[in-house]
């Protein structure tokens, strides 16, 4: 059949068809064989709002999506994955039938009436050559999606990578529909009383003709690890954009009961494989570019950015590009950053609790975290380059053995990522709340302890044990209570505490806390 080669140019009209109709019937060799719905209507509106409208087949299709960077093809499914490289899962769905070849339905529950189906799993590899033949040869459905695993099974544990984020979308209200779709990656984000209204949508790098909806594939430059965190972060905006996606405008099934959100595995079905219309095979088109987080990023409101990177992929070489200074001095030279073009802004006993905390309760799928708000704390307390590596590293080493399998693995270029937040401090490093902080680390965190008091009574109750130890210290050494020590007792039992607490718990004088504020202890 070949009909992983589909595209407009394999295609031929009928005499006395209609090209500009979606039920026009089209023929490929010997085989009559009908676009599916929304084909032609697609291809005209992209061009009409100045996109790209390209067909592409099946082979380039994928080829473009995995990069060739897939597993080589093993000798059997025992063999280890090369690092980093894994494989990619198609399911082939059949529907089954009798000896006489009558379908076979389901006799009672749910699907009572319903043909019966059998489904399996196919590994394919570098190339993609065994996902491609099954669509070439098979007229059952195949589905896919744009994310490579470990193993054989399609289990959300057994993520690797995401090449590409695939949106599905049903109900679409015809033509006028199809132009509301393509609207919403070209309308301008709307801004009145304090609201958005109309945020932006990212626009597809394919759009793929499954039948009766639309795919859109959102295809990144480089492979994104799917840790945990960042399955959830992607799995988070991916939701965002399928409510935008399914409004009104552009389909029937708008209410939130009929949205499908599904989730970031969701497979699709394969582009040149058989839809659930007879006679009709997946269609796609190159509508835009390439992704990266930091494009998806420039059209997401502060709240909803993605909250990662790319962080598992830095190598040294990859270091000397991004931070050429730091490189020369450290792995060239060998020299070290002078202390003195630091500011002191908080006490290093923030910094130093942190350490502690992270080594006490950090889990994978956190770590990186853990480790970049260290260096974030770094730079507000003042602590010297050569220290705060010599932290990274020993921390590192301590992160890898929590490492439970050879996808999460912490490394030197953990380090290195995380120091970027060090060597190249914005106002975001000085203005992390803590509730921010506790979410992203998983580490709970708390502004003060007042052991179940409110505030007014905690404040009571400092005031006076205040009072009573300058009565107490009066009496030993002849004089009032010394204020630097108030201020750094405070400080250390609430190292997440601000100053206006810190006013409020000892009864000292605005000018007195920051007087003492940083001031740095003999211990």
């Amino acid at each position: 059949m070949g009909s992983s080669l589909l595209s407009f140019n394999h295609f031929g009209c009928y005499p006395n068809a209609d090209p500009r109709l979606s039920d026009s019937w089209f023929c490929m060799s010997d085989k009559r064989i009908r676009l599916p719905n929304f084909t032609l209507e697609l291809r005209e509106e992209l061009k009409r709002a100045g996109d790209t409208a390209i067909p592409v087949n099946a082979r380039d299709f994928y080829r473009d999506i995995f990069q060739d960077d897939l597993q080589e093809k093993r000798k059997s499914i025992h063999e280890e994955y090369e690092k980093g490289k894994y494989s990619g899962i198609f399911i082939e769905i059949e529907k089954l039938t009798d000896k006489d070849g009558k379908p076979l339905l389901h006799k009672e529950g749910k699907y009572k009436g319903h043909r019966m189906t059998t489904s399996r799993n196919h590994l394919f590899f570098k190339g993609n050559k065994e996902l491609l033949d099954k669509i070439d040869r098979s007229d059952n459905f195949i589905i896919t999606n744009g994310i490579s695993y470990v193993g054989k099974r399609r289990l959300q544990k057994n993520v690797a990578k995401m090449y590409a984020m695939a949106i599905e979308i049903d109900g679409i209200r015809g033509l006028d529909g199809v132009r509301q779709l393509i609207h919403t990656w070209h309308r301008p984000s709307t801004e009145m009383n304090g609201k958005t209204f109309y945020p932006m949508t990212p626009k597809p790098t394919y759009i793929a003709c499954s039948g009766r909806g639309l795919h859109l594939y959102f295809v990144f430059e480089e492979p994104i690890a799917l840790y945990p965190n960042i399955f959830e972060e992607l799995s988070r905006v991916r939701e965002l954009w399928v409510k935008l996606f399914w409004n009104s405008r552009v389909t029937t099934m708008s209410d939130e009961s009929s949205i499908q959100y599904e989730t970031l595995t969701q497979g699709f079905r394969a582009v040149g494989s058989k839809t659930r219309l007879d006679d009709t095979y997946v269609l796609a088109f190159k509508t835009g570019e390439k992704h990266t987080l930091e494009s998806l990023n420039s059209i997401l409101s502060d709240k909803d950015k993605i909250k990662i990177g790319y962080k598992s992929k830095l190598s040294l070489k990859d270091a000397k590009r991004l931070y050429p200074d730091w490189y020369q001095r450290r792995i060239v030279e060998g020299q070290e950053k002078s202390s003195e073009d630091f500011v002191y802004h908080r006490h290093r006993g923030i910094y130093d609790n942190w350490k502690e905390k992270i080594i006490s309760g950090a889990v994978v799928g956190k770590r990186y975290y853990c480790l970049e708000n260290l260096c974030s704390l770094a730079v507000q307390c003042c602590i010297s380059p050569e220290e705060l590596e010599e932290d990274c590293k020993k921390i590192m080493e301590y992160f890898e053995t929590l490492t439970n399998d050879d996808k999460n693995h912490f490394t030197m270029s953990d380090v290195i990522s995380a120091l970027a937040t060090y060597y190249r401090a914005d106002t975001n490093a000085f203005t992390r709340k803590i509730e921010y902080i506790s979410n992203r680390t998983g580490i709970p965190l708390q502004r003060a302890r007042r052991n179940g008091n409110t505030r007014a009574n905690h404040v009571k109750l400092m005031n006076l044990s205040r009072q009573l130890k300058g009565i107490q210290d009066s009496k030993h050494l002849g004089g009032r209570p010394d204020k630097k020590a108030i201020v750094t007792e405070w400080r250390k039992n609430n190292p997440w505490g601000k100053k206006i607490d810190c006013e409020r718990e000892t009864g000292l004088s605005r000018p007195t806390v920051l007087k003492y504020w940083n001031v740095e202890t003999d211990e």
